[in-house]
């Protein structure tokens, strides 16, 4: 399976919003469990619709899939107060001011513990360092991982404006464990020349888009799609350890 291939496979229609997502936030993010049972949570974030500044993200803090999920439902029917809406990738060891018994999220990079995926962004625009078409999204990708040695990713999701591509582990690492990874990746993407902002790649707070909501960025707002999702992850250490700095 290539990045192209999968394109021309794909049903260019958008899929319903609200789909089922869970499985995907489930595998992506390193909710605690038995095994990790430390304190922590993951922070959900949306743009609040009345907003005047667009780089502002609201936010709350969960310590379960269902919690969450929960309050991306809610949100979805409520366009009125919320837009866009984002996951932190980290599990998250502190949280900001409680509101109606839940605490509100604050995403930071020295508050990250844990990972268990690792990503590259890739915009579509008629920019500077963008791809103009997402056929050449693809290839420049596929480009990437035959140069890279990479296997195929975990998850993609097209996100109206680009593609959001994942490598999920098979289990979670501590921020120092997942770091030179990211740093091999961003090292990888440099070196390749692929059109993303690669200092992104290596931060543990970074902000990205939960799959069956909508990017308004576009108006009518158009869906994030989770286009593919292996179902199986990879042990970092044996599939990405020739590329750690």
């Amino acid at each position: 399976m290539t990045m192209v291939e999968l394109l021309a496979t794909e049903n260019p229609t958008d899929a319903p919003v609200g789909i089922d997502f869970p499985h995907f936030i489930r595998r992506v993010v390193p909710w605690r469990t038995r095994l990790l049972n430390v304190a922590g949570k993951i922070n959900f974030h949306w743009r609040g619709a009345n907003d005047q500044n667009h780089y502002l993200l609201r936010g709350r803090a969960f310590e379960t899939l269902e919690s969450f999920v929960t309050s991306v439902n809610r949100m979805l029917v409520r366009p009125d107060l919320a837009t866009d809406m984002f996951f932190c990738a980290s599990l998250q060891g502190k949280v900001g001011k409680y509101s109606f018994f839940t605490p509100s999220a604050v995403s930071s990079t020295d508050r990250a513990l844990f990972l268990k995926a690792i990503w590259v962004r890739i915009e579509v625009r008629k920019l500077t360092r963008c791809y103009t078409t997402k056929e050449g999204a693809c290839r420049a990708v596929d480009g990437f991982i035959e140069f890279a040695r990479l296997p195929f990713p975990s998850a993609i999701l097209d996100v109206a404006d680009g593609y959001e591509i994942y490598w999920i582990s098979d289990m979670p690492l501590t921020v120092r464990q997942w770091l030179p990874y990211a740093e091999g990746f961003r090292s990888a993407v440099r070196k390749y020349g692929l059109h993303c902002d690669a200092d992104e790649i290596t931060n543990p707070a970074c902000i990205l888009r939960v799959p069956a909501t909508l990017n308004y960025d576009y108006t009518p707002p158009r869906a994030v799609r989770l286009v593919w999702l292996e179902e199986l992850n990879y042990s970092f250490m044996d599939r990405l350890s020739h590329i750690t700095c």
